[in-house]
């Protein structure tokens, strides 16, 4: 405890105003301790809320990611429909010209295998050419139609809607 010495219009030793003194004194630290106390709760409150608004803006972004990645695998999912089923046209052609070929053709002689044999041998690049477009189509990349920006965040210390 700080002892206070006497002002020059009073007596040494007067107790009374030795204890006024002292109490003046203490109750000046304590609101010192007062302010320094409510300064810390203030920057505790303020680094609570910035945690929650940067677990907020991690969940917002985790949610866009998620929408962008599953964006991104049924455009992937229709691209490869796609190439199924122009494959199989493609396929379903060649097979009907062939079949075509075959009931048209009674019993083949040496001159109607070698067309025949024509023929498989100009089908042969419409196949090669599907192949490549379906490995062409696998190592596209994929084009994602542009997601909307995430939400813009509320300010500190706004009311949430949903709580």
């Amino acid at each position: 405890m700080r002892v206070v010495p006497p002002r020059p219009d009073e007596s040494p030793g007067d107790p009374l105003a030795e204890a006024l003194e002292q109490t003046a004194w203490a109750l000046g630290g304590l609101k010192e301790r007062l302010a320094q106390a409510t300064s810390g709760l203030e920057e505790a409150r303020f680094t609570t809320l910035a945690e929650e608004e940067l677990g907020r803006l991690f969940l917002r972004a985790q949610a866009y990611a998620d929408a962008a990645i599953a964006e991104a695998e049924a455009r992937a999912r229709q691209l490869v429909a796609g190439a199924e089923e122009r494959a199989e046209r493609i396929v379903a052609a060649a097979r009907a010209a062939v079949s075509e070929l075959v009931v048209d053709a009674d019993l083949p002689t040496g001159d109607e295998l070698d067309s025949l044999a024509g023929t498989l041998e100009r089908i042969r690049p419409l196949l090669e050419a599907l192949r490549h477009e379906v490995r062409a189509q696998s190592a596209a990349p994929v084009e994602l139609r542009h997601l909307p920006p995430p939400p813009r965040p509320a300010p500190p210390g706004a009311q949430r809607s949903g709580t």
